[in-house]
């Protein structure tokens, strides 16, 4: 709030105990804090605030979508509701002299809440501006409102805020094409590494991606890893989410994280088996297939500037056409450039700095071998086929499904947080943003909660 500082000799106004540090932009009267602002014997003044500041909102964003508004309206009408709820439970008790309470304010209120259902009732939410939505609002409807959003510790204010974050639609995933989300560092391969061959595990790797996927739409978390961890680095924070993505991922795919597994999947049928015997049957497979397959095949890159390159040479370059040699330059530049706009360093990096996070470095060490197993040009061409192989299975399951891979998507958003075989899975109470992973079987031994060592 916007107001200028008082001299420093003038006591405050409401509370007369502190020297007052600003000044009511309405009425002048010198204040301390907040919480005098806030007084009873001011509310004619900062209710008209916040009144104003929830309209300068609304106006102030003319292009809110149809579900933007639905969602506004549905807040407000829940917000109605519970308000006329409380007011009957209030008029059922008796006063403090043992009589009903049956002030005129009562049968105004009743009035106010009779209308607001009738203007409701007719409501187009296509053509209504934010202006008119609010304008739908009886004053003492509109009073009650503005108090709960002066005080977001109530509990009809949290019972808003949690309805809304209820309703709002799953974020896209980093790597859908229109998505807003902060994409992930590619993950840093050791020089060790460089130029290891291990393209017998690339169905581990798409394993891993098809897990990974999951975890993402499953809690609705993109990246899986917090903003402030570099994957060259340990966070050691607490976040809880990452914590629950962590143990999901163990139990999806243990081999990630247990120290002594051998376990490499000869075939895409090997890794699917594994990961279905670990995840509910209603959990659609298509969408995830979909997004390992987008995530493992290899991004064609278009090389800018190369100096030991020939000057007539093509600058567009592709894995399947294109030979290279490690001792030239140029070669490494280029396979070093294609290397770090695959999509898939900047998902095993996310995953990396996820383990990292919990002091796990012999886990996102792996994952740094399974980069450099793709790095090369065998590996590519390896990893282009696999997506090819799952881009198949997808069409293949999406012609047995009506909607296609999209509906299947949409289908997997609702699934996941609605439930699994039973419906209770994965079901978020009013109020709470629980992480629920039942519905992933297996004891999930090869990860624990503590660091490395």
């Amino acid at each position: 709030m916007a107001s200028a500082p008082s001299p420093a000799n003038v006591a405050c106004a409401f509370c007369h105990r502190q020297f007052a540090k600003y000044t009511c932009p309405a009425c002048n009267a010198p204040y301390c804090a907040l919480t005098c602002f806030r007084s009873p014997v001011h509310a004619q003044c900062s209710e008209a605030f916040y009144k104003k500041e929830v309209e300068a909102d609304i106006r102030g964003a003319p292009g809110k979508s149809a579900r933007e508004r639905a969602r506004m309206m549905e807040t407000l009408r829940r917000f109605e509701e519970e308000s006329a709820a409380r007011q009957d439970d209030a008029d059922a008790l008796p006063d403090a002299d043992g009589e009903e309470d049956e002030d005129g304010a009562d049968a105004d209120d009743a009035e106010d809440d009779d209308a607001l259902v009738r203007r409701l009732a007719h409501v187009d939410l296509e053509t209504t501006s934010p202006d008119a939505l609010w304008a739908l609002l009886p004053p003492t409807a509109r009073a009650r409102f503005l108090r709960a959003m002066e005080d977001p510790s109530s509990a009809l204010a949290r019972d808003l805020l949690a309805d809304a974050a209820a309703t709002a639609p799953p974020p896209d995933p980093w790597w859908a094409p229109a998505s807003p989300a902060r994409k992930p560092d590619a993950i840093s391969i050791p020089e060790a590494l460089k130029g290891a061959t291990g393209a017998g595990l690339v169905y581990n790797v798409a394993a891993v991606l098809i897990a990974y996927a999951y975890a993402t739409r499953h809690l609705a978390r993109s990246p899986l890893a917090s903003p402030s961890t570099d994957v060259g680095g340990e966070g050691g924070g607490t976040d809880e989410e990452a914590e629950a993505a962590c143990t999901l991922l163990a139990r999806l795919v243990p081999f990630l994280t247990e120290r002594t597994s051998t376990t490499r999947h000869p075939t895409l049928d090997s890794a699917l088996t594994a990961l279905r015997s670990r995840l509910s049957t209603d959990v659609p497979l298509a969408p995830l297939l979909h997004d390992a397959a987008v995530l493992l095949r290899p991004a064609r890159v278009l090389v800018l500037e190369s100096p030991a390159s020939p000057p007539a040479s093509s600058p567009s370059m592709d894995a399947d056409s294109q030979s290279s040699d490690p001792n030239n330059e140029a070669d490494a530049t280029t396979n070093n450039a294609a290397y770090a706009a695959h999509l898939v360093t900047r998902a095993l990096g996310d995953l990396a700095a996820l383990f990292l996070e919990r002091g796990h470095r012999r886990v996102a060490a792996k994952l740094a071998f399974y980069g450099a197993a793709l790095a090369g040009a065998e590996g590519e061409a390896v990893a282009r086929g696999v997506a090819g192989e799952m881009e198949e299975m997808v069409r293949e399951l999406a012609g047995a499904q009506e909607g296609g891979v999209g509906g299947e998507i949409r289908r997997l958003g609702g699934e996941l947080g609605s439930g699994g075989k039973d419906g209770a899975v994965g079901r978020r109470a009013k109020g709470e943003r629980k992480v629920f992973i039942e519905e992933v079987h297996g004891d999930g031994d090869g990860y624990t909660a503590g660091q490395d060592g």
